[in-house]
């Protein structure tokens, strides 16, 4: 486990700088390069703490990847995620896909996953609003987000329904 985790973090460490020295100036659709905001609702979790990079800018669409997680005593998850936003810094759509791992034990596993209590892969497609105000630098996302559980075995496949709200800031 551990070094399959330590596999993920280096794979999205190396997408993300190789992606980061190909970046466009995102500051031409008003972008702000860097958002840090916490996401709650969305799946499974209950929150999650979240820092996205928005890059490579054409027209009305920019490209972004974004790195998740969530630490709670019966619940961690860690991801990653890349997609693209579509429209103006005020008001964009936002298309992202993400995977991840997610570690539920104790009581928790039992509601989530049938008892078993393990390591899961986790795919997670988000559709949704984004919004930044330019005064104070204010983000807020709003996404339709479900989550698809895949257990050790791959033979459990769980879906999760989720619906988040984001609060954050841009910078």
């Amino acid at each position: 486990m551990k070094s399959f985790s330590i596999f993920i973090l280096i794979t999205a460490s190396t997408v993300c700088s190789t992606l980061h020295a190909q970046s466009g100036d995102s500051t031409r659709l008003g972008y702000r390069p860097n958002s840090l905001f916490v996401e709650v609702f969305s799946g499974p979790v209950l929150y999650s703490v979240n820092y996205q990079k928005v890059l490579l800018t054409r027209r009305n669409i920019a490209f972004s990847y974004r790195l998740s997680g969530s630490f709670l005593p019966d619940y961690q998850s860690i991801g990653g995620y890349a997609g693209l936003l579509w429209g103006k810094q005020q008001k964009a759509l936002e298309f992202m896909l993400g995977s991840g791992l997610y570690r539920t034990r104790g009581a928790a596993a039992s509601v989530i996953v049938d008892g078993s209590v393990d390591d899961h892969l986790f795919l997670n497609p988000q559709i949704g609003f984004r919004g930044e105000r330019t005064k104070d630098r204010l983000l807020v996302r709003a996404t339709f987000s479900p989550w698809v559980l895949l257990g050790q075995e791959f033979g459990k496949i769980r879906l999760s329904p989720g619906f988040g709200f984001s609060i954050g800031k841009t910078f």
